[in-house]
């Protein structure tokens, strides 16, 4: 092959060139034009390349790919501290710089550095995992180099190689045909013609012709091609998690019969041992147009009924497993399916999730989303649960960041508006001894104690991504208006909570107060700015171990260590800021550390109130499910009715479903869900 590497493209996703039987190619990356054709005619046949010569055009054209961009990790980091949170962070910066306040500039600083360094971090972990799984699935081709063939990877390929083509191999550069002939995403797949195939076996038979050519019958070769060792077990997961596996083949009927016997793919029946499989034939699914090649119209009306209730299907041709996916996917639900041949790339890429399994074809692999590198298919279920998990952790992220976020800005509105300060101020406060100053006419926090409250915040919130969740039984999709609403609740508990405090400390200073009757009155200003730091960074932590329950109380699910040490150790610096702060003033206001003056025990009544007021809040977030759930407000049972409907025997029509996943070599599966 003489392959220019220079003008070498990989060829697109689910687009591969497939070859029929094993085709020797030569290449030179001649252009189809008139002066091309004359130098094809004029090719000579190379006989393969000694491992010298090989290097030699390497180092001259250079590696068979197109050169991968790939962004600086310097960029990646400037990244970090150029998006809208850390440009809020910058102009903070700048204006506490241009008032001459040093130590607030330098630790916002600090703060835009740490995020930017996490955030860093992140993109390049992911980034670095992917380039591992592209290195490990790279293109080989089979060439011939000091007169031997081998493996080697596509990329050092050289002009004047010589490669070898099997069925299913992805041509690796731009050749000619040498010998041999090509096809592109064609096969067929044969059925199998005795009684051996209701015991799952299959039969070849071998003739002779005698002297009169006439064909004499010399027996039969048996082949049996069990399951993998862990499909059984596989599909029992995937049932139990909601997915319904079905079974497609180009084997014969009685085949495929007694493999869903086999692994339990049917009804079970009252009286009957076993399962009664529901495999149908190839006579009643559709077919491509035979001049576009287009799916018949109508396909989910005309086909879906007879599809949907099968539990496989045998003698099926590579048109029909892509027909099956596309009948499926119309009929709304989510479709993954399995494969390793050239036959299955269609169908493969047309599913919503398309899984090469181990060994599979080039052709195969790069129509998939997903290729196995192991023998088995527990992964399959191993990156469900994965999944579920992840979606799990993202709606406790997004639960609690709105709940965090509306907790925040609507106090502030609210104090700004309702709550001042000055109003609270006693008649003869220039006589009260250790009153300070003249109290704001609105109530805030400096920006440095919310830069402070954000930075721990996002500390925390990195952990949830390793925090311990239940992978949902049943398929999950999002239902936003349900999770804006608990969010709601959740913040609007927190947010009481906040406000009603922010009133007892400032009317501490009335002789009437309930502050002064807990011998908490007096408090300055200072240390009223400390304390609704602390209480509202204290709401914020607690309000994520509500949030990562949703239907059940807190203490329903362990957190992981990670998220707990994460909390505690933000929890613990929220609590020694508040406590220890130096009596100072912060953006033209008065901050002091509660621990410097009396009452020295206003953190400990700060942490009892918001403990007590967590246990309303998760009450709360717990009467809020068992009301959406018990009348579906916003359809919150939907998903898991469908999937019970799904997997339970229908009394109207007798539509039954039982999990069983059957997948051999040549036997593939396909999954759906209800989303």
């Amino acid at each position: 092959m003489k392959s220019n590497a220079k003008g070498y493209k990989p060829p697109a996703h689910g687009g591969n060139d497939h070859s029929k039987g094993r085709d020797s190619l030569i290449s030179e990356g001649i252009p189809m034009t008139e002066e091309g054709a004359e130098k094809i005619k004029q090719f000579t046949a190379t006989k393969g390349l000694t491992s010298a010569e090989a290097k030699d055009l390497l180092l001259r054209h250079g590696r068979n790919e197109l050169p991968e961009k790939k962004k600086p990790k310097w960029l990646i980091f400037a990244e970090q501290l150029w998006q809208p949170m850390p440009i809020m962070i910058w102009i903070a910066a700048i204006t506490e710089a241009g008032i001459s306040n040093w130590p607030d500039m330098a630790i916002l600083l600090t703060i835009q550095f740490v995020n930017a360094g996490l955030g860093y971090y992140e993109v390049t972990k992911a980034g670095d995992a992917v380039a591992a799984l592209k290195k490990s699935l790279k293109p080989l081709a089979t060439v011939k180099r000091d007169g031997k063939w081998s493996n080697i990877d596509a990329a050092d390929l050289v002009p004047n190689d010589l490669v070898l083509l099997a069925a299913g191999s992805a041509i690796p550069a731009d050749c000619l045909v040498n010998e041999g002939t090509i096809e592109v995403d064609q096969s067929a797949l044969t059925a199998d013609v005795t009684k051996l195939g209701q015991r799952g076996i299959r039969a070849l038979a071998v003739a002779r012709t005698d002297d009169n050519g006439q064909f004499r019958m010399l027996g039969l070769l048996t082949f049996l091609d069990p399951p993998r060792h862990d499909t059984k077990e596989t599909i029992h997961r995937a049932v139990s998690y909601g997915v319904e596996v079905k079974m497609i083949t180009g084997d014969h009927l009685l085949i495929a019969m007694e493999t869903a016997r086999m692994l339990d793919l049917g009804d079970r029946v009252v009286g009957r041992e076993g399962v009664v499989p529901l495999i149908r034939g190839a006579e009643g699914l559709p077919s491509l147009d035979p001049e576009t090649k287009k799916a018949p119209e109508n396909l989910a009306k005309n086909y879906g009924d007879y599809i949907r209730k099968g539990h496989g299907f045998a003698q099926v041709f590579p048109e029909h497993k892509f027909l099956i996916v596309q009948c499926l996917r119309e009929l709304g639900y989510k479709t993954g399916m399995t494969g390793d041949g050239v036959n299955d790339a269609p169908a493969l890429k047309r599913a919503d999730v398309g899984i090469a399994v181990a060994g599979a074809t080039d052709a195969a692999r790069a129509a998939s989303d997903i290729v196995l590198t192991e023998e088995g298919l527990s992964t399959i279920i191993e990156g469900l649960i994965i999944s579920r998990c992840i979606f799990q952790r993202m709606k406790n992220f997004i639960t609690y960041r709105i709940a965090a976020t509306l907790q925040l800005l609507i106090f502030f509105f609210i104090a700004v508006l309702a709550l001042k300060p000055n109003d609270y101020m006693p008649s003869d406060w220039e006589t009260k001894e250790g009153f300070g100053d003249e109290w704001p006419s609105y109530f805030k926090l400096p920006v440095l104690m919310l830069m402070l409250i954000t930075m721990l915040n996002d500390g925390t919130l990195i952990s949830v991504g390793y925090d311990n969740v239940t992978p949902s039984r049943y398929p999950n999709a999002w239902n936003l208006p349900v999770l804006f609403l608990v969010a709601s609740v959740l913040a609007l508990v927190a947010l009481i909570s906040s406000l009603i405090l922010l009133y007892l400390c400032l009317d501490s200073w009335n002789s009437g107060s309930a502050m002064k009757g807990l011998g908490l009155g007096d408090l300055t200003y200072g240390q009223i700015t400390t304390a609704m730091y602390l209480k509202v960074s204290i709401s914020d932590f607690l309000t994520l171990f509500s949030a990562r329950t949703h239907d059940g109380f807190f203490w329903s699910s362990m957190p992981s260590p990670i998220l707990m040490g994460a909390a505690m150790l933000s929890l613990f610096l929220s609590t020694m800021l508040a406590c220890f702060w130096p009596d100072s003033s912060v953006d033209d206001q008065s901050v002091e550390g509660m621990a410097n003056h009396t009452p020295r025990q206003l953190a400990v009544f700060i942490w009892l109130w918001c403990l007590a007021w967590w246990f309303v809040q998760d009450a709360a977030k717990v009467a809020l499910y068992w009301w959406m759930e018990k009348y579906n407000i916003f359809g919150i049972n939907d998903s898991a009715h469908d999937w019970y409907r799904m997997v339970h025997v229908d009394a109207a029509d007798g539509d039954a479903y039982s999990g069983i996943l059957s997948v051999q070599c040549n036997f593939f599966l396909y999954l759906i869900t209800i989303e």
